[in-house]
C-alpha cells in the first residue's frame, strides 16, 4: 500500500469510529425516551425514532441537540462510506497499474 491508500484507510477508521460514538450516543438516548432501540441491530429505524423525539419535543434545545445529532450521524456516514470508496479505487487502481 502506498501512503495515499494508508491515509484514506486510517481516516476511514477514524471517521468509522466517530460514527459509531454518535450513532450510539443517539441509541442510549432514545432507549432512555422508551423507544425500543436496539443496540445490536436496526440502526435505520434510529432515524424514524429520532424523527420522532424531533417532531414531539417540546423543549426547543433539546430538539435542536436530537437534530444536531441526527445530522452528525448522517454527514459522518457519509464521509466513512466516501473515504471507503475512495481506498477501495486507489487500491484497486494500484493493483491494476502494477500488474502488468
Amino acid at each position: 500500500m502506498n501512503s495515499l491508500q494508508v491515509a484514506l484507510f486510517a481516516a476511514f477508521c477514524v471517521t468509522a469510529i466517530l460514527t459509531n460514538v454518535y450513532w450510539y450516543r443517539a441509541k442510549l438516548l432514545l432507549r432512555a425516551r422508551g423507544f425500543p432501540s436496539s443496540l445490536i441491530t436496526d440502526h435505520l429505524s434510529d432515524f424514524r425514532y429520532l424523527a420522532q423525539v424531533i417532531a414531539t419535543e417540546d423543549d426547543a434545545r433539546q430538539r435542536d441537540f436530537f437534530v444536531r445529532l441526527r445530522s452528525k450521524i448522517k454527514t459522518s456516514l457519509f464521509v466513512t462510506l466516501a473515504l471507503f470508496g475512495a481506498f477501495l479505487l486507489s487500491f484497486i487502481l494500484g493493483i491494476l497499474l502494477t500488474s502488468h
